[in-house]
């Protein structure tokens, strides 16, 4: 039999397929041909047995080109993951694309060493001790410099996260298993990445570690805190 012009015509059993009007739908084409040759003969599915939407445009590759729906967020500084897919599903409701172009994003350049080169709304003195504080000068400085959190001793020595404190006896550490004291460099690294997931500090206490001394040249000694020990682990710890 003829496949009908019309899918309205079309066998109950198949009739439900159609019109397809979800390009998602498009990945089962195959499949629906199958069905449909179950009932009838045809060389291709008829034009009239789609209803999808018009194709989007591709993505500007600068975001001043943007439509006026969009053209606000952009370039933009996301916050976290959540805000960064957010933005991303507000442009895919005009546009197709697979990456964002770096000129979308607004460019941050690294923490200074100096907290008073940076320009602030507010005036600050440094070491920041308040928490509300803290929280403030983050809010200020996201969107211009890229840095982690805990900002060095000399920015910051106020918790600005909503984690607890670390506490300096190790038996009060509940939501990680501890190996104490720690002996290497590599482990004090990694301990220092697991606690920064659950506690806020500035460094492991000292009473924590106890790292035997194998140095054969004269090296720097290694930091208690997270950050900084990254940048010296590959010269402390034996592969």
């Amino acid at each position: 039999m003829e496949l009908p012009e019309s899918f309205n015509d079309l066998h109950p059993i198949v009739r439900k397929l159609f019109p397809i009007t979800d390009p998602s739908e498009l990945a089962h084409l195959s499949e629906y041909r199958k069905q449909l040759q179950a009932y009838y003969t045809f060389n291709k599915i008829p034009p009239q047995y789609f209803d999808l939407p018009p194709e989007k445009e591709k993505l500007p590759s600068t975001p001043q080109a943007l439509n006026s729906a969009v053209k606000h967020l952009f370039p933009c500084a996301p916050k976290n993951d959540m805000e960064l897919r957010y933005l991303i599903a507000k442009l895919r409701e005009h546009y197709t694309f697979r990456r964002l172009p770096n000129d979308y994003f607004k460019t941050r350049t690294k923490l200074p060493e100096d907290p008073k080169s940076i320009k602030t709304k507010l005036t600050y003195t440094y070491p920041i001790t308040d928490k509300n504080l803290a929280k403030e000068f983050l809010a200020e400085i996201r969107e211009k410099y890229r840095f982690n959190i805990p900002l060095p001793a000399h920015y910051i020595t106020a918790n600005p996260t909503d984690k607890p404190e670390l506490p300096t006896d190790h038996t009060l550490v509940t939501k990680v298993k501890l190996t104490i004291p720690i002996t290497t460099p590599r482990a004090l690294v990694n301990t220092a990445r697991i606690l920064r997931e659950h506690y806020f500090f500035l460094k492991i206490p000292q009473t924590w570690i106890n790292i035997k001394d194998t140095k054969t040249v004269d090296k720097p000694d290694l930091p208690t805190d997270l950050i900084t020990a990254i940048d010296t682990i590959n010269q402390l710890a034996p592969d």
